[in-house]
């Protein structure tokens, strides 16, 4: 019984690498962006970081969003990303793409009680070699 079924085992592994291994390359990529040094005045936000592959034309996109609590604006943060060094953050892969946008801005709160604003940042890392078979990829 178990003789037979290793082959199914065996093409179930073979064709779940390419998925496991996409799944590996986001893993590092979001490891990378969250040990990198944050902005001045700014800390992560309390939302856990979000990852997903997905792609186009057999490119594998990696899109990491995360939010940071800063006393800067949204431009600053976006600023500050741009000008990183793109082989701290994406490592080898071929291009990065950084926005970063504020769900929510009341110029008119007078309270004071948010000292902090959040600012969302999408980093959008792809790369046209590593696409092999991952069916996200296509």
């Amino acid at each position: 019984m178990a003789l037979a079924i290793a082959p199914l085992i065996l093409l179930f592994a073979v064709a779940m690498a390419p998925t496991w291994i996409h799944d590996y390359y986001l893993a590092r990529i979001m490891d990378r962006v969250l040990s990198y040094p944050l902005p001045s005045g700014a800390e992560f936000g309390f939302s856990e970081p979000q990852g997903k592959i997905s792609g186009e034309s057999n490119m594998c996109v990696y899109y990491i969003r995360f939010d940071v609590h800063t006393d800067g604006s949204a431009k600053d943060v976006l600023k500050y990303y741009q000008t990183a060094k793109t082989a701290d953050i994406a490592g080898d892969y071929a291009w990065l793409n950084v926005s970063a946008w504020v769900p929510f801005n009341d110029p008119e709160d007078e309270t004071g009680f948010y000292t902090t604003q959040a600012v969302i940042v999408d980093l959008m890392v792809m790369s046209s070699t590593r696409s092999a078979w991952d069916f996200r990829c296509r």
